[in-house]
């Protein structure tokens, strides 16, 4: 249960920054959902983990600050499925995504400008739509 988590080639969670506890799940289920423990929440300890950087850190603190606890630690949750085991999977395969998504770089906008035949259509589209406007109003005599 507590393996470190593979982000990708160059970066690997330990599994002491990652602590997961296992409860009951709620709804429907019968009997067995009475019995089992299927439900899990994984906690990663964001502030202490010395296996991202800060940005990655700030980043995820910034996109997921509902999913922040006080500590500092990212809280995921997951009763989707019956079986524990991929409840498991999924809560470090979303931690994973989370972590991948922060540390992706945005790519700078690069200006560009507006295209000759791009303006050209702008201002017949805006001459058309004034020359419409202008056709609006009272008609008086001798201007028909």
């Amino acid at each position: 249960m507590n393996d470190p988590l593979v982000i990708d080639k160059q970066r690997v969670i330990a599994a002491r920054h990652i602590s997961m506890e296992v409860m009951r799940s709620g709804g429907p289920g019968g009997q067995h959902a009475n019995k089992t423990d299927t439900a899990v929440r994984l906690r990663f300890d964001v502030s202490g983990c010395g296996d991202i950087s800060a940005r990655v850190k700030d980043a995820m603190i910034r996109q997921h600050p509902g999913k922040m606890t006080a500590e500092g630690e990212l809280l995921l949750v997951s009763s989707r499925h019956r079986a524990r085991q991929r409840n498991i999977q999924e809560v470090r395969e979303r931690l994973r995504m989370i972590i991948l998504t922060a540390s992706a770089r945005k790519k700078p906008r690069r200006p560009t400008r507006p295209t000759r035949g791009s303006q050209k259509r702008r201002v017949a589209a805006k001459r058309q739509r004034s020359e419409l406007k202008r056709t609006r109003g009272k008609v008086r005599r001798g201007e028909e």
